[in-house]
């Protein structure tokens, strides 16, 4: 069973509902930051930003590049695409190339994003960890021990 929440995690909650715009029913402790709300790249250092100024959690330790990707356009899916619509039909026209670029770009975005299991991934319980630490670091929000839950 799940126990209840407390107001730690209420708080964290509300944060991450407020700054991503997600409604408060999706923002739960196994919610993923990047894969489940989206966010990315300078959003999601704008966002651990004001975590740490908010909560006054020291997120030094933290692996960025770990965790998220960047906000800009995956230019070898742009290429791919340009490649793929010359080949298969064959049109030259730079309109096509850039449409079919941008196509490509989001549809193989949204599939990476969603494909896989991340167990590395940023969730919203690490953000309570980290409150409750004081440190948003990888040794400290992803070891099994320190608690998560609320305490009894």
């Amino acid at each position: 069973m799940t126990p209840a929440p407390d107001d730690l995690t209420e708080r964290v909650r509300q944060f991450v509902s407020d700054r991503t715009g997600a409604r408060l029913d999706r923002v739960q402790l196994e919610t993923r930051l990047r894969a489940d709300l989206g966010v990315d790249g300078d959003d999601a250092r704008e966002l651990l930003d004001a975590f740490s100024r908010e909560f006054d959690v020291d997120p030094s330790g933290l692996q960025f590049d770990e965790h998220f990707g960047s906000e800009g356009f995956p230019f070898e899916m742009g290429f791919l695409g340009l490649v793929v619509v010359v080949a298969v039909f064959g049109i030259w026209h730079w309109k096509w190339w850039v449409a079919a670029s941008i196509l490509l770009a989001v549809a193989f975005h949204l599939i990476q994003r969603r494909s896989a299991p991340d167990p590395d991934a940023l969730r919203v319980r690490h953000l309570v960890r980290a409150v409750r630490t004081g440190r948003l670091d990888d040794g400290t929000v992803f070891s099994d021990a320190g608690p998560s839950e609320p305490a009894s």
